[in-house]
């Protein structure tokens, strides 16, 4: 094993004063320098974390505005609906037909009563006025006044 003594190494330094001169100069040359780069790398990185703070308070503000006018167009839409039903939309025959589910199975029969028997009626009348077939006008005027009666129900009960 080799061991080193202090006196051996203080000899070099005090035989050669300016190797221990010049390497102090050279450790406080990269202190400086990481010092400088260090506040620059410092700076760098409070300015990236203000410009996520600014982004972040933009967004809140988007996402508060968003909020309002949701609230606003709801307030909107309640005071449609409030003055639909004073108005009394609502007794209106297409608003019969909008509630068709809940209307039961003989409205909901009705309506498909009529539907049909109107398809059908429209179609021997189109063969009756094609083919000049008298046979077909009867049924057809049938199956009108059934479409008819089926309309009437949907639209008094």
């Amino acid at each position: 094993m080799i061991f080193f003594s202090a006196n051996r190494y203080s000899s070099v330094f005090q035989r050669c004063p300016s190797y221990s001169t010049t390497r102090i100069h050279f450790s406080s040359v990269n202190v400086t320098t990481q010092d400088s780069l260090t506040k620059a790398n410092a700076e760098s990185m409070s300015k990236k974390a203000k410009q996520k703070e600014q982004k972040l308070e933009k967004a809140e503000e988007n996402v508060s505005r968003l909020v309002n006018q949701f609230r606003d167009e709801s307030k909107e839409v309640e005071r449609a609906m409030a003055l639909l039903k004073e108005v009394g939309l609502n007794e209106e025959p297409m608003s019969k037909l909008v509630d068709l589910k809940k209307a039961g199975l003989v409205k909901q029969g009705a309506v498909v009563g009529t539907l049909l028997f109107t398809l059908r009626s429209f179609g021997e009348f189109a063969l009756f006025f094609s083919m000049d077939d008298s046979s077909r006008l009867l049924p057809a005027e049938i199956q009108g006044f059934i479409a008819l009666a089926c309309a009437a129900l949907v639209a008094f009960s």
